[in-house]
């Protein structure tokens, strides 16, 4: 059935009022409003307005879809699509395109063109398809695919899955527990709060594990890997972090200038600060590099892991006197290099920075 209300198409303004509204657009720029159930609504050519309102509604930008003629027409403009309340699925198609997905759990795939899409509420599937798009899961437990373009991510909270796809994007995976793969291309990805897992995949990537424990897997490329939040007054305070290194000259961010990483501050007899440190699975001596604070004196201690020689990284925090008088040796453990012997390894001290080759 279509449907059309009170408004002539002349006006460009197209309502649909009964129970279910097949709803087409115009060649010029249109305003599709749907019905309180469920519609099936495009807008063809030029710069649209789609808005499903409850129900759970099919929207197109500028494409009719197979259901409404025989063949299918492409057309471009650069659209605004509201699912509203409903299980939605909205299409952009080309053109610049902003599709909001609103309550309930949604489809929206932009299409080509540079796109915004912003899932809403509850929990959503995101395409950006081609073009270089910004996307937002906002609410919920959201999939998300980048595809083709260099994209703007944004999981935001509920724990989300996140691909960033073919080229160089920039991901930021929100509260919760998120998975994010990156894909192909230089990527810039943020774990933010939660637990997260991150997989740089090819290319030179930057990861950012954020507050809580992470697991940060580089992948292919000389990739950068700092599993805290740099900007936290205690940088991995409470972390226990894995990194992996992957192919390719890779770089473990374990301190800043100014700042030690896994530091939780606290002096005293018998406590090492073993709660907190960063877990180094794949270091290849000569080839990848550890980052540490400089100003600092180092011990690199040799202990055994699963039959293995590892090296465990410490803060040598100097002589110390306990309560009871007792002299104590503080120090802080800040790293554990797994595999590999520290006779094997070259401490660089004496600047800003200190370094482990």
């Amino acid at each position: 059935m279509n449907a059309t209300g009170g408004n002539p198409p002349s006006n460009n303004t197209i309502d649909g009022d009964i129970v279910m509204a097949f709803i087409p657009g115009t060649p010029a720029s249109d305003n599709l409003i749907g019905n309180p159930v469920a519609d099936a609504m495009y807008g063809l050519d030029r710069n649209d307005t789609l808005r499903g309102g409850g129900g759970n509604d099919r929207l197109y930008g500028d494409r009719k879809p197979a259901f409404f003629p025989v063949f299918p027409l492409v057309l471009a403009g650069d659209d605004v699509l509201f699912g509203n309340a409903g299980n939605d699925s909205l299409w952009g198609d080309p053109g610049n395109d902003r599709l909001y997905g609103g309550r309930d759990e949604d489809f929206l795939d932009g299409g080509f063109g540079n796109d915004l899409l912003n899932g809403g509420l509850d929990d959503d599937t995101l395409v950006g398809d081609r073009g270089n798009d910004s996307m937002y899961g906002s609410r919920g437990n959201d999939e998300i695919f980048g595809n083709f373009g260099s994209d703007l991510i944004f999981g935001g909270s509920g724990s989300d899955s996140i691909y960033g796809g073919r080229a160089r994007d920039v991901i930021h995976g929100g509260r919760d527990n998120d998975i994010i793969y990156g894909g192909r291309g230089n990527d810039d990805i943020y774990g933010d709060d939660g637990r997260d897992f991150i997989d740089g995949g090819d290319d030179n990537d930057r990861l950012y594990g954020g507050a809580q424990t992470d697991q940060l897997l580089g992948g292919n490329g000389n990739d950068v890997l700092v599993g805290v939040d740099n900007d936290d007054a205690e940088p991995g305070r409470g972390e226990f972090d894995i990194l992996t290194g992957g192919e390719g000259n890779d770089k473990f961010i374990l301190g800043r200038i100014g700042k030690a990483f896994y530091d939780d501050g606290v002096i005293e007899a018998g406590n090492s600060g073993e709660a907190d440190f960063a877990r180094i699975t794949d270091f290849i001596v000569g080839q990848d590099t550890i980052q540490l604070k400089g100003n600092e004196n180092y011990i690199l201690e040799s202990f055994m892991v699963d039959g293995s020689t590892s090296t465990r990284i410490f803060i040598d925090q100097g002589l110390w006197v306990d309560t009871s008088g007792i002299f104590f040796q503080a120090r802080e453990l800040v790293g554990i290099v797994d595999g590999v012997d520290p006779n094997t390894l070259t401490l660089n001290e004496g600047g800003p920075l200190t370094t482990i080759v």
